[in-house]
């Protein structure tokens, strides 16, 4: 009687560790794939003013209308870029120090001008040399971000949606 109660009950204690793995899996996988500059994350929804008080004036916003793909925003400030679309931060590009990505799961974050070698311990995958001077960040992950590397020196940050 027990030997057949147990064959009945273990599928389903199975199924049950099963799931919370799953989902302890994906809450994982989730805090190792947030993006950010300055600590404002990817996602985020942002005003004009938060814009503002976050990362400064910008020195110039391009807006378009997308139709169905909503409205685009970029804000420059030098060669910089914060996007967002329906004021939600969606992508960046950093060319110069006044900005930090990363900072979730690199202390200090990143910043243009550290050495490739910040990443040398980095627990979310080695950088992946693509071409020249191109390399993956996060390389592993459904969305990766970009740096440029001259003489092992990080040139530039860039992080694009894949949607």
């Amino acid at each position: 009687m027990k030997a057949i109660m147990f064959k009945r009950v273990l599928p389903v204690l199975a199924g049950i560790f099963a799931s919370i793995f799953m989902m302890l899996a994906q809450e994982v996988d989730s805090l190792l794939d947030v993006r950010d500059v300055n600590g404002v994350k990817i996602g985020t929804k942002m005003t004009y003013e938060q814009i503002v008080e976050t990362f400064g004036e910008p020195d110039r916003v391009w807006e378009q209308d997308s139709g169905d793909y909503g409205i685009n925003k970029m804000y420059y400030y030098g060669k910089n870029i914060i996007h967002t679309i329906d004021d939600f931060f969606d992508e960046f590009h950093i060319v110069d120090t006044r900005f930090v990505a990363f900072t979730y799961q690199i202390e200090g974050g990143l910043k243009v001008g550290d050495p490739l070698s910040k990443l040398d311990d980095f627990k979310y995958g080695e950088p992946q040399h693509v071409c020249e001077n191109y390399y993956l960040l996060f390389p592993y992950s459904d969305n990766p971000a970009v740096a440029i590397i001259e003489d092992g020196l990080i040139m530039s940050i860039s992080y694009y949606a894949i949607t």
